[in-house]
């Protein structure tokens, strides 16, 4: 049950080896809820593929849990990430706009696989590379490799990187813009958080929505104290509240958000909360027509 609202600790970012983390969706929840998070979401990139798992297990834990994905915004590469919270999973709109981005992955992680292949570097099978509607990355490949011993995160990305530079402009037509995106969340039934917002290589592109925001991510392990002083100005500046993210891919060692989350932000979510005293139901319809079920995770 959470605590009073300016006391709730939430983590609302994370991912699960179903995108590019390194732990099944259950056990993310796990390591959160023994760090005493109250309040969890999973947000793989373009894909809720994850989401039954999660809030099942934040169920039995006694968490609460909140549907969410972390959505890749134009232009490519430019960490321009969008969070969505509290949506309804089986919205066409969303799961069509999800599915887009989802053959843009695919299209890179072939293109990552080839590469490494050709250089000789022996890529692990996974039954998602025959999986259409499952997500693929690079960072989920490179993770593969990395995890077998075989090579170094930087022989592998140095790889993969030259291989990406060489991808036509084309190959990433249809990547949503973000107000795109804010239109499809909203429609959706969810709340936007611009995540890791120091991190965007494009940040006036991303500025241009925030009067669409509903939150932004400040609090970070992504921001340093000058970027977390800088977002949180901002957030003083135009009254939009502060989300808290840890935006764990299973590694390093997993620490709790160092502040409550924003209760005003905690006020939008209420009735897009899943607590573990509800009665059992599917959350916001978890599973619906956005990517594959979790069956044990990509890799």
């Amino acid at each position: 049950m959470l605590t009073e609202p300016a006391g709730v600790v939430a983590d609302l970012h994370g991912h699960s080896r179903l995108s590019d983390g390194w732990n099944r969706p259950a056990e993310l929840v796990t390591v959160q809820a023994r760090a005493g998070v109250e309040l969890v979401s999973l947000t793989d990139h373009d894909t809720l593929a994850g989401t039954a798992a999660a809030a099942a297990r934040a169920a039995e834990l006694g968490l609460s849990y909140v549907v969410g994905v972390e959505i890749t915004a134009a232009p490519v590469r430019h960490d321009n990430h969008l969070l969505a919270h509290g949506v309804r999973a089986d919205d066409p709109d969303l799961a069509a706009l999800l599915a887009t981005n989802r053959r843009i992955w695919r299209r890179d992680a072939l293109a990552a696989r080839a590469a490494l292949r050709e250089a000789g570097v022996t890529v692990p099978e996974s039954a998602a590379y025959d999986d259409s509607d499952a997500l693929v990355m690079p960072h989920s490949v490179a993770r593969d490799v990395i995890r077998t011993g075989r090579a170094t995160h930087p022989q592998v990305w140095q790889i993969i990187d030259a291989a990406l530079a060489r991808q036509p402009p084309e190959a990433y037509a249809g990547m949503p813009e973000p107000a795109e995106i804010a239109e499809v969340v909203h429609h959706a039934g969810g709340l936007l958080v611009w995540a890791h917002p120091g991190r965007s290589r494009s940040p006036e592109r991303m500025r241009a929505v925030l009067p669409l925001l509903d939150a932004i991510e400040v609090h970070t392990p992504r921001h340093d104290s000058h970027a977390t002083a800088e977002w949180a100005a901002l957030c003083a500046e135009t009254g939009i509240p502060a989300c808290t993210g840890r935006d764990h891919h299973g590694y390093p060692r997993y620490q709790p958000p160092p502040v409550p989350v924003d209760p005003r932000y905690l006020e939008r979510l209420a009735d897009r909360i899943v607590r573990p005293e509800d009665p059992v139901r599917s959350p916001r319809s978890a599973a619906g027509g956005s990517g594959r079920a979790d069956q044990g995770g990509a890799a």
